[in-house]
């Protein structure tokens, strides 16, 4: 009789969490990151807000905080299944700013 592991229940259910969303953000970000030449960067936006932090509330909310093109703060909050975001590879123009790298705030309460 074969044995049933029940790890891979585990991993089942968090992969249907926030927190399983979560990291696979931040798997996506890191794997473009690797791609990408010395002399770009990495915008990510939900409709038009750039993304600057990344957070998850289990089971199934992720929390965005943006800035919209007036720099205003924004944070969104999306149910993992409406999830639909844009990573999009730019051109450094100004040498001299320094690139700003999404934060990945984990879980909050």
């Amino acid at each position: 009789m074969d044995t049933f592991d029940i790890s891979s229940l585990q991993d089942l259910s968090t992969a249907e969490m926030a927190s399983g969303m979560y990291k696979r953000i931040k798997s996506q970000i890191d794997d473009l990151l690797s791609e990408i030449n010395s002399d770009e960067h990495i915008l990510v936006t939900i409709d038009s807000l750039a993304i600057t932090d990344v957070g998850y509330h289990n089971p199934h909310m992720l929390i965005f905080y943006c800035k919209d093109s007036q720099e205003n703060q924004v944070r969104k909050l999306i149910h993992i299944n409406s999830l639909n975001m844009n990573l999009i590879v730019l051109k450094n123009h100004n040498s001299e700013k320094p690139k700003k790298s999404i934060g990945f705030l984990g879980e909050i309460d």
